[in-house]
């Protein structure tokens, strides 16, 4: 059985409670800190090697003892990517995985996909970004009135790019 994880800005884990804000990157990624308004994060059970691994893959410092909340949206966002690629599942789903990155942290996450992708990942990417379709898809399918309508070449991407 595959095993799949996917990360939404909707229900990321850095929405962290009131009374969980001191959280450090490690506890929340080990699932300790609860979210308020019935969100709760999934426990997961993982050495501090590991965690460190996926964190340090997504650039950030494993080591850096301040408060989840006073983190960049980017960095947040590179906490959410951590968490869902360090149980090495074969299925990424991830929604607008690139929100609140700097060019930087792009191109950083760009070869961090690619090198999934390498790797025999599927990555499921829904994303308005046509630059990071073009790089990191081989399959696009858009949306249309509500029905999924499938892109055939890259040319097709080049037209509506330049629309």
């Amino acid at each position: 059985m595959q095993k799949i994880r996917s990360i939404s800005p909707r229900y990321a884990l850095f929405r962290a409670p009131t009374k969980n804000r001191g959280s450090d990157f490690k506890k929340t990624l080990q699932g300790r800190a609860r979210m308020k308004g019935g969100y709760i994060l999934p426990e997961i059970k993982k050495d501090t090697a590991a965690i460190y691994a996926a964190m340090l893959k997504v650039g950030l410092d494993p080591c850096a003892r301040k408060k989840v909340c006073n983190y960049s949206l980017g960095m947040r966002q590179r906490l959410a990517i951590a968490q869902a690629t360090m149980e090495d599942q074969q299925i990424l789903i991830l929604d607008e995985p690139m929100n609140g990155l700097d060019k930087e942290g792009v191109a950083e996450m760009r070869k961090f996909f690619s090198d999934q992708k390498r790797m025999g990942k599927l990555i499921l990417l829904a994303s308005h970004n046509k630059e990071d379709i073009e790089l990191l898809c081989d399959e696009v399918y858009e949306m249309d009135h509500g029905t999924l309508k499938k892109i055939n070449e890259t040319e097709d991407l080049q037209v509506q790019k330049n629309i």
